[in-house]
């Protein structure tokens, strides 16, 4: 009772993230059970604060660099989803309940062609000169439409919508827009995050399509990967949302 009372003190003042400090103190548990190297005057703090070391370097040194933190299989799905900087919960979709798009109102008859590239550089970086493409994105192709109420009018909301192709295959569509009330969500913002923000993530497994949505500065977006690995989702998704 007395070990296990320094273990519990030792562990506590440990400042570390929960997942790592569990895995930390089942393995102190086994090797207390084993009593093969444990002496029986050795401090289980120092057990503690040495496991923690050898870990800790591995995921300090390495795992930081990772980005989902949670084991994906290729070719499965998972609908909960750890990663470094947050959380992912996917709501399973069923067919008829993922179709999102721009509902026009009458009061915006008037179209302007714009620079959907330059925008979105703009956007992401602040240059309009050019767009990064996020790594295994390729072939970018798509537009973007200013509407105004009148001619002659400034353009009183935006809608853009493209398609990139994925080296691994199958392609990420994206839509997005800055007036939020007119366009359908295929899922709400809610029950996931990405750093400090709130996302939503939904998976379509009868048409193998991935979906998340999420506002950032004010402009709303919605992600759609067909045929794509969970993985290369997240990851893909997570670029938008940080960049």
């Amino acid at each position: 009772m007395k070990q296990k009372n320094k273990y519990v003190e030792a562990m506590e003042k440990i400042t570390t993230p929960i997942p790592l400090k569990q895995k930390v103190g089942e393995e102190i548990r086994r090797q207390i059970a084993r009593r093969r190297w444990i002496r029986i005057g050795y401090s289980v703090g120092a057990v503690a604060a040495s496991l923690l070391i050898v870990i800790g370097l591995g995921f300090f040194l390495g795992a930081t660099d990772e980005l989902i933190r949670s084991d994906l299989v290729a070719g499965q799905h998972s609908r909960e989803v750890l990663l470094q900087d947050g959380e992912l919960n996917f709501v399973l979709l069923g067919e008829d309940e993922h179709r999102a798009g721009l509902r026009l109102a009458a009061r915006y008859p008037v179209q302007h062609q714009l620079d959907l590239l330059s925008f979105l550089g703009d956007f992401f970086t602040g240059y309009s000169e050019g767009f990064s493409y996020p790594e295994g994105l390729s072939r970018l192709e798509g537009e973007l439409t200013g509407y105004s109420s009148m001619l002659g009018g400034s353009i009183e909301f935006r809608f853009g919508e493209g398609t990139f192709q994925v080296d691994a295959g199958g392609i990420l569509r994206f839509s997005f827009t800055d007036n939020r009330s007119l366009i359908s969500l295929p899922i709400p913002i809610e029950g996931s995050y990405i750093g400090d923000t709130v996302v939503g993530v939904g998976f379509a497994e009868s048409e193998n399509v991935y979906y998340g949505v999420f506002e950032r500065e004010g402009v709303l977006f919605v992600l759609v990967g067909e045929d794509v690995e969970q993985e290369e989702f997240i990851r893909f998704m997570h670029y938008f949302v940080t960049y």
